[in-house]
């Protein structure tokens, strides 16, 4: 039986999810120092796990078993819950003060409902079978898988912050245990199978998904220039299948001294092999979260459906490259025939920033010179934004994109309102007549949410004696419905608008059951966020307010680029 003070982290994700849970665990563990605090993970990362610091103890469940007992139409409900029960047996009949879900599926959601947990945070399933989420960062979790682009927050915040942690006011790292053992290993290691002088750079040239992979060319390309440089050594990584493919490109880069490390490791001997490198170049992997995790520098590629601002490295002083496609970010569900954005980043490029980190030059935003080889991507600096969350700024020197600047409005709102709870700066200004587009969407959201918060005014007004209104209350419930469907419309129309839209939508079903009047209350708040939101984005966006975030060339000001070096 559990304690009353244990705490759970339901993470039944991958690898690197786990790393970015760390800081969460850490800081609940500081914050409830009498607490335990237990991570229920996936059997099949339970090697994983249990690297994380400020974890007391580890679960583990077959979630590829529970998943497939769930979605199985042969068998009937009862026996669907006793298979399900079965598997979720090592949590069920325990008592937790707290159930943090970042795992936002309807399977996990389920097992939220089993739990016996006073408090919960995350996806959670009523005994209806209704979705419920649980604290705003939780919703705004699942805002955010469809929205990479414009929900530019970092992962690891949006965990610790829907757990209730408030990160930005300590700044909380990655930090992972690694064995004494694996560290004696990882020095015998490399004293007898790496030989040269040179920088030891660590490479990941593979990824478990291939989307998510540049060209295995590319990264023979660039280790050769960064051998011919610097005299570089190369320790190229991977798991047991991918040996044969790193091999090949161990034998393309032909650089004295490097090896193959590719299923030779365990995941504390490679975090050990990790903190010895210099650098680390890499897709968007479980290896890259680690690397960071021990304190290395990374340059990292966002290949296909990995979008530099959401799950890339975390920590300052890490750069990711992100290609320019009009797709990038895609879907993970997308299978793409021509991979656009693996042409788009170059050997060339990516090594012109690598060899600044190998020389320790100094970075700061707008430091590299423009030039043709960064032609088609963006060069991002990571480190601490002034709200004291992971941010991520532009290295290469020319203009902001208007990508670039949407993205920052929309940080700037959900800051305000998410992190600080307070209304959004220009909340009481009118959207511009002028515009298409985006703006066209926001002048839509700006008379829909209008005309919604009117309806439920009135119907709060008449809520008291609502048999003597029936007819009028039938209209306006009706105006709210057609509403609510028409934001969410323009918002699937408008992609950039989407951001608003979704977390109109999750809110809306987030509504708790309740009488007419408190049904009422609650689309008045629902409506008049989205009014305030839909100005506030509108008046971030515009010119007027340009000035006060980017200097007169375009550029950040100098003092936002000094603080974060």
């Amino acid at each position: 039986m559990a304690a009353p003070d244990d705490i759970l982290l339901l993470n039944l994700t991958r690898l690197g999810d786990l790393v970015q849970t760390t800081p969460l665990a850490v800081a609940l563990k500081k914050s409830h120092p009498e607490a335990r605090v237990v991570v229920c993970a996936q059997k099949k990362f339970e090697s994983a796990a249990r690297l994380m610091d400020g974890v007391d103890e580890i679960v583990t469940i077959d979630y590829d078993a529970l998943r497939k007992v769930a979605s199985d139409r042969s068998i009937s409900i009862i026996e669907v819950v006793a298979k399900a029960e079965a598997l979720l047996a090592p949590l069920l009949g325990r008592k937790f003060r707290a159930a943090v879900n970042l795992t936002h599926s309807r399977t996990s959601a389920y097992l939220m409902y089993l739990l016996d947990a006073h408090e919960t945070f995350g996806a959670l399933m009523t005994r209806s079978g209704h979705r419920v989420i649980r604290h705003p960062w939780m919703l705004f979790l699942h805002n955010f898988g469809g929205n990479k682009q414009i929900t530019p927050f970092n992962l690891v915040d949006i965990y610790a912050l829907g757990g209730g942690i408030p990160i930005h006011r300590d700044r909380t790292p990655l930090s992972l245990r690694i064995p004494r053992s694996a560290e004696g290993w990882a020095e015998r290691f490399l004293q007898e199978r790496v030989s040269g002088s040179g920088p030891l750079i660590a490479v990941q040239a593979t990824a478990s998904d291939a989307h998510k992979m540049w060209h295995p060319s590319s990264f023979i390309r660039l280790c050769r220039i960064l051998r011919d440089a610097e005299g570089a050594r190369f320790l190229f990584l991977g798991s047991r299948e991918e040996r044969e493919l790193v091999e090949k490109v161990h034998a393309a880069v032909d650089a004295p001294g490097s090896i193959v490390a590719a299923g030779e490791t365990d995941l504390s001997q490679l975090c050990a092999l990790l903190r010895r490198a210099d650098l680390m170049l890499t897709n968007d992997t479980g290896p890259m979260h680690l690397a960071a995790a021990v304190g290395t520098p990374v340059v990292s590629l966002a290949i296909g459906p990995v979008y530099y601002s959401n799950t890339g490295p975390y920590g300052e002083g890490h750069v990711v490259f992100q290609p320019k496609a009009s797709c990038a970010p895609c879907s993970f569900l997308v299978r793409c025939v021509n991979p656009e954005c693996k042409n788009l980043v170059t050997p060339e490029a990516v090594a012109a920033v690598a060899l600044r980190l190998l020389r320790n030059e100094p970075l700061s935003p707008g430091c590299i010179p423009d030039g043709p080889a960064f032609a088609g991507c963006e060069v991002y600096l990571s480190g601490w934004g002034e709200d004291g969350l992971m941010d991520c700024l532009p290295l290469l020197d020319r203009p902001p994109t208007q990508r670039y600047r949407l993205e920052r409005g929309y940080r700037t709102l959900w800051t305000e309102v998410l992190l600080h709870g307070r209304l959004p700066p220009g909340s009481d200004r009118r959207v511009p007549a002028e515009g298409n587009g985006l703006h066209g969407a926001l002048r839509g959201f700006e008379s829909l949410a209008a005309a919604g918060l009117d309806a439920s005014t009135e119907i709060l007004r008449h809520a008291a004696a609502p048999t003597s209104h029936l007819g009028l209350l039938n209209r306006r419930l009706e105006e709210i419905q057609s509403c609510s469907r028409s934001i969410r419309e323009l918002g699937s129309s408008v992609p950039e608008a989407n951001g608003l839209s979704l977390m109109f939508a999750l809110e809306e079903e987030n509504m708790p059951e309740d009488d007419l009047a408190g049904v009422a209350r609650e689309n008045v708040s629902l409506f008049n966020n989205l009014l305030c939101r839909t100005r506030s984005l509108a008046y971030l966006l515009s010119e007027e307010n340009a000035g006060k975030i980017f200097g007169e060339k375009g550029e950040e000001p100098a003092d936002v680029g000094a603080s974060r070096r």
